[in-house]
Formats: structure tokens, C-alpha cells, sequence
């Protein structure tokens, strides 16, 4: 998480997935609906395209926010969900 003291708001919130870094898994709802058992062509189906793309990682904006998602190199499965503004 981040905040921008300037508009007194966080503007960047990360969310692992379970043993990522080795952080436990985020309990509760990710971002627009996300879920991380979701695979990439499920992200693409449900948000088009993305704006942005590399080997291990989608960007999509999303009206304010922009929804970067990172996937596990190895074997392609959602590691971190972030939301920033």
C-alpha cells in the first residue's frame, strides 16, 4: 500500500496471492471482481484487452483506477493483484 500525502488518499493497494513472497493470501474480495484462481484469458474475457502487457504482467485502466496484475512466471498463475489511481 501507498499513499500520496498531497491528496491525503492511498493510491496504490497490492494484494498477494497465498505463499507469494511469503505472504498468506488476501482474505476478502479483490478489485472488480477478480478472483485469483482466475486465469489470463479470463482476465482478458471479463476486461478486453490489456492497455499494457508483458511476459508476467497485464495493466488494464479502468475509468480512475488501473488494475495490474501479476502472474507467477513459472506457472502462470495470479501473484499480485494491485489497484492504483
Amino acid at each position: 500500500m501507498s499513499a500520496n500525502a498531497e491528496r491525503g488518499k492511498i493510491d496504490t493497494v497490492s494484494m498477494h496471492a497465498e505463499g507469494v513472497d511469503g505472504f498468506a493470501a488476501f482474505v476478502g474480495p479483490l478489485p472488480f471482481g477478480v478472483e485469483f484462481e482466475w486465469s489470463r484469458m479470463r482476465l482478458t474475457t471479463n476486461f478486453g484487452p490489456p492497455d499494457k502487457s508483458g511476459e508476467d504482467h497485464d495493466n488494464w485502466q479502468l475509468g480512475e483506477n488501473q488494475l495490474i496484475v501479476e502472474y507467477d512466471r513459472q506457472t502462470g498463475a495470479i501473484a499480485h493483484v494491485t489497484v492504483a489511481s
